[in-house]
């Protein structure tokens, strides 16, 4: 396996680094005639030719052969070099070729990690360009052997030839000193100027002033790329070259356009969306107040034809088309309530108000129905009568009354309760009880959903449309509140929901109306005491 890491100083160009193109240097010898010799053969460094085109070593010197611990050279040409290489690896070579295809005379000096037999052997290597007989070229590597003293030093190294993210040392005047292989695949081969990589020339200028002012910046920008125009979120920082000692800045990029793109497309979902809502609610809005006309007449009509003289079947008829148009009328006011909120428009009118006494009209609008059903409906409050409350009462009666409602519906038999206490902070607490069927514990997670119902049958034999619960937790939400239940089947539900910061501060006079008389007290006690 190879692994190679790389130095600052590494890609070190000779002074003719833009000669003619590589078909315009002479081509040597045959790798057998010219390195066959004895006196390299037995370099003590080790030597061999790297061919880009089958991944394979086809000459090596006696100390490359150990380097590599081959028998032969035979061995060691047999080895498949490219099953031996990570993919960071191979790209790192596919780069060199193309370095040597640009710059033919180009030297580049890089740490490389080898492992011959599975134990890492740490060298330096100079590689050149290597022209073949035949035409093509391949790569000539120089190695010595490094000591393994410094391993944070080695490992870094290493794992910059491994990472996703761009990577790269550029100069003062913004000419490439160094780029990982990401840098190398997303901005191609040779020296990059920094700046040309901009696609936007004001992104480039705020980023050279927040550098030169603050001595690392950040910003989102769009680059030029091998594969196009790309969006890069973009990091640098100022230091030194470690070579030269010259003023240098190191850049971290990494590619978020596909993030960008996801983002427009939920933002575009998102606009469609909201655009698909409105449309939505003013055709239920529009369509609810027609209904409203038509659905009054008839309940009025109705309501004329039971004050005239009907024989038993025909009041019978009558009250069934009071009934039904009655539930189509609710149906109507629960979209229309539900239009209201789902557009926003709901605002919460606050003022003073006795939580008592909303229990106590709740009950009046139910009593007659109640009591054709047989139902007790108890009123229970837990408040001091010193304690003054403000929020908004009309919304507050709106929940209560469609959760009374719905406890009349599904109650055969038994009573309903409604209680008020305090939160025991600054709020209050409702309750809605019921001796009715109860609910199944694997749907109340659901309960407080739109159009959701427990029962068809039974929600069809009371008069539900699923919509009236869900009411209820869009105006709890409203105010901040919570709204949850508690049942048992065949025991009955408790609905209970919280009005937060309802409790009034007393008037600075009352306050002092207290604390006047808390101390006429204390002193008439102290006075006792005596």
């Amino acid at each position: 396996m190879l692994i190679i890491g790389l130095k600052n100083h590494g890609d070190a160009m000779a002074d003719n680094e833009q000669t003619p193109p590589a078909q315009a240097v002479a081509r040597p010898q045959s790798v057998s005639r010219v390195m066959g010799d004895n006196v390299v053969s037995r370099l003590q460094t080790a030597l061999w030719v790297y061919d880009f085109s089958t991944c394979g070593i086809v000459w090596a010197n006696e100390a490359a052969l150990a380097l590599w611990d081959a028998d032969s050279m035979d061995a060691l040409g047999k080895r498949d070099l490219r099953r031996e290489m990570s993919t960071s690896v191979r790209s790192r070579l596919d780069q060199h070729r193309e370095d040597f295809t640009l710059y033919p005379d180009r030297e580049i000096d890089e740490l490389w990690t080898l492992y011959p037999q599975n134990r890492p052997v740490r060298v330096d290597a100079i590689l050149r360009r290597y022209n073949f007989d035949h035409g093509d070229f391949g790569m000539l590597v120089e190695a010595r052997p490094q000591d393994m003293r410094e391993p944070d030093t080695i490992r870094s190294a290493d794992a910059l030839l491994h990472v996703q993210s761009v990577i790269a040392l550029f100069d003062q005047a913004g000419h490439s000193l160094y780029g990982n292989p990401a840098f190398r695949r997303t901005f191609g081969p040779g020296e990059q100027i920094f700046g040309a990589l901009f696609s936007e020339p004001a992104d480039l200028m705020d980023f050279v002033e927040g550098l030169r002012e603050g001595g690392e910046h950040r910003l989102t920008s769009r680059l030029h790329t091998t594969a196009g125009e790309r969006w890069f979120d973009i990091f640098a920082v100022r230091c030194k070259d470690a070579v030269t000692g010259d003023g240098a800045f190191v850049v971290t990029m990494l590619d978020v356009s596909s993030a960008r793109a996801y983002q427009h497309e939920l933002a575009d979902a998102r606009d469609r969306a909201e655009i698909a809502v409105r449309a939505r609610s003013h055709f239920l809005s529009t369509v609810s107040h027609e209904l409203r006309t038509p659905l009054n007449g008839v309940l009025g009509m109705a309501s004329v034809l039971k004050q005239s003289s009907l024989q038993a079947a025909q009041r019978q008829m009558v009250d069934i088309i009071s009934s039904s148009g009655e539930r189509m009328l609710t149906l109507v006011d629960d979209i229309l309530k539900l239009v209201e909120l789902d557009s926003g428009s709901v605002v919460l009118e606050k003022e003073a108000f006795d939580p008592s006494l909303l229990l106590t009209a709740a009950r009046a609008k139910v009593e007659e129905a109640s009591e054709q059903k047989g139902l007790r409906v108890f009123v229970a409050s837990h408040l001091r009568h010193d304690e003054r409350f403000r929020h908004d009462p009309a919304r507050i009666g709106q929940v209560i009354d469609q959760l009374l409602d719905n406890a009349l519906k599904f109650t055969k038999s038994g009573f309903i309760s409604l209680r008020v206490s305090s939160t025991g902070t600054d709020g209050l607490v409702f309750e809605v009880g019921d001796t009715g069927p109860g609910i199944p514990e694997e749907a109340l997670p659901a309960i407080f959903d739109r159009f959701y119902q427990v029962d068809a049958s039974a929600t069809r034999e009371a008069g539900g449309t699923g919509i009236g619960l869900s009411i209820c937790r869009a105006l709890v939400d409203l105010w901040g509140g919570e709204i949850k239940v508690h049942s048992e089947v065949g025991r009955g539900s408790v609905f209970s929901f919280t009005v937060p910061d309802a409790r009034e501060a007393p008037e600075p006079s009352a306050v002092r109306a207290v604390e006047s008389v808390t101390q006429h007290l204390r002193v008439i006690t102290n006075r006792s005491d005596d």
